[in-house]
């Protein structure tokens, strides 16, 4: 129907300028007397001709606009890039200080190495390579950022076997810092921790500190595992269940550090 109506509008134009062509050239004056009739005609024509510029200069604008949003939209992708690459560069810097910072505080020779994968020969476990085993043990306590991770399960090479803290086969006697309450660390399927046989009259509260006790010498003293997160009184029982918290986030770990 809008085609047809178009239509209309470019024949009646033709018809216009064949008519004012007759009347300059054969000098008729018919041109006054059909002003009047085609009067809303050419504003037909001037109407339709203001919608068709409007239409093309729409046309032009959106592309302007697409133009500019794609633009935009490649500064916003190369910012977000840049903040990512950043905050990757700041955490890195961030665990690299926490090592040295331990390593020059710690009394332990310790060996850097760098996380290969989670093993999934260990429950909770991962597999860790070295430039040099040398003096590395099996028991050997593993830190990463400054906090106890695990202890080396068995050496292979230059790939190391760590059994985390939270392996449910891991046992480690602990102690709340500043406090004389003591307990064993025993993991627990799911990447749990808990302290275990601390008597219900002891005073442990929520963010306590728990390190490592030092007993029966197989760990050092003093190594940070974690936090305190909940007490659970225990009706019946001469022992109160302690949730623990480890301070570091086991998956996140790229780098670790191993005593020899």
């Amino acid at each position: 129907m809008k085609s047809r109506k178009f239509l209309g509008v470019i024949i009646t134009t033709i018809v216009v300028v064949m008519i004012l062509t007759a009347n300059h050239i054969l000098g008729l004056r018919i041109g006054e007397k059909v002003t009047g009739i085609l009067a809303p005609v050419a504003v037909v024509i001037s109407t339709t001709g203001q919608q068709i510029s409007t239409f093309f200069g729409n046309i032009a604008h959106i592309g302007t606009l697409q133009t500019e949003n794609k633009e935009l939209s490649n500064k916003l992708d190369s910012a977000l890039t840049e903040i990512a690459r950043l905050t990757e560069a700041k955490k890195e810097n961030d665990s690299l200080r926490a090592d040295l910072g331990f390593k020059q505080n710690s009394s332990l020779s310790l060996v850097p190495g760098e996380v290969a994968y989670f093993d999934p020969g260990l429950r909770d476990g991962i597999t860790v390579k070295v430039s040099d085993s040398a003096g590395i043990k099996v028991g050997s306590v593993v830190t990463a950022q400054g906090y106890l991770i695990g202890r080396v399960a068995t050496i292979d090479g230059k790939n190391i076997r760590v059994l985390l803290i939270t392996d449910s086969t891991s046992s480690i006697p602990v102690t709340l810092e500043s406090k004389d309450i003591s307990g064993i660390a025993k993991g627990k399927i799911g990447n749990g921790l808990t302290m275990e046989r601390v008597p219900q009259s002891d005073n442990v509260v929520k963010d306590d500190i728990v390190i490592t006790s030092g007993l029966g010498g197989d760990v050092p003293k003093g190594l940070i595992l974690g936090k305190v997160s909940e007490v659970q009184k225990v009706s019946g029982s001469i022992f109160q269940g302690v949730v623990l918290q480890p301070l570091i986030q086991f998956t996140s770990i790229e780098r670790v550090m191993i005593a020899r």
